[in-house]
């Protein structure tokens, strides 16, 4: 398995994901060859 840091590249930064911030929702952007088991 990949190490977390080889799967998720950077935070999504936009108004909506920052509205979902309140109800504890992260957005990221992720690898293209990450499945979804890795996310």
């Amino acid at each position: 398995m990949k190490d977390y840091r080889d799967v998720l590249i950077r935070p999504v930064v936009s108004e909506k994901s920052y509205g979902l911030l309140e109800e504890n929702v992260y957005t990221f952007v992720v690898a293209p060859s990450a499945s979804k088991p890795e996310i």
